[in-house]
């Protein structure tokens, strides 16, 4: 039987919301056989997710709820996964619902040989006004993954989604919306073997392009090399 971890946290109203749409996420999971290892609706330790992660290997992970450039949060103060631990995700493919975390947090998964790192690279936002709307983005890249799409083509039917999503908003008067959802999507990333992560630095761009990303992402830059 296949096995997810899926930590879904509840501590603020912002999380009220990303622990709702994790009972679909855990719905489309079991409707496919999986079996959920559910940790959630509460405060999450970084000792219960790193427990579950170590007792089950190559499982796929899924995190709802605060991340950050380099951590997904369990509560305010307590990082569940960050770059202390970030090698658990390797060898496993991960889906995140959070925050920032494919910023830094993803890409040191993703150097660490994570089969597949789903995040964003900027905050993920929404609005009351279209919850169903941004739930149904949200958890699209996992429906499109459970239904045996790649996840570059999940990457892909994400954003299309997005767009029809975004247009019916706009249909319906709620542009504010429409802007945030379609930012959402503007912000997602899928990090794999032959989807790897991009930089802003011009060093690490030209690194990746002469010796391809796998060594190019381990160079270190030359500003830290410079430091005394």
């Amino acid at each position: 039987m296949s096995v997810a971890v899926l930590v879904a946290p509840k501590f603020d109203s912002a999380t009220e919301y990303s622990y709702d749409w994790s009972r679909e996420a855990k719905a489309l999971l079991e409707e496919k056989g999986y079996k959920v290892i559910d940790i959630g609706g509460r405060r999450v330790s970084k000792a219960e997710v790193e427990e579950a992660l170590k007792r089950n290997s190559n499982v796929l992970y899924i995190h709802m709820n605060h991340g950050s450039e380099d951590a997904h949060w369990g509560s305010e103060d307590e990082a569940v996964i960050n770059l202390e631990n970030v090698q658990l995700l390797s060898e496993r493919e991960t889906y995140c619902m959070n925050c920032l975390s494919a910023k830094k947090l993803g890409v040191e998964a993703w150097k660490d040989k994570a089969e597949a790192y789903w995040g964003y690279v900027e905050v993920f936002t929404f609005t009351t006004e279209a919850l169903d709307e941004f739930r149904e983005f949200a958890n699209s890249g996992l429906k499109f993954r459970l239904e045996g799409k790649t996840w570059k083509e999940c990457l892909q039917l994400a954003k299309d989604l997005a767009k029809a999503l975004a247009q019916k908003l706009v249909e319906a008067g709620k542009y504010i919306a429409s802007v945030i959802l379609q930012g959402d999507a503007d912000a997602l990333r899928c990090y794999t073997e032959d989807m790897p992560p991009t930089s802003d630095c011009a060093f690490r761009r030209l690194a990746i392009s002469i010796f391809g990303p796998k060594i190019g992402w381990k160079l270190p830059s030359p500003w830290n090399v410079l430091k005394v």
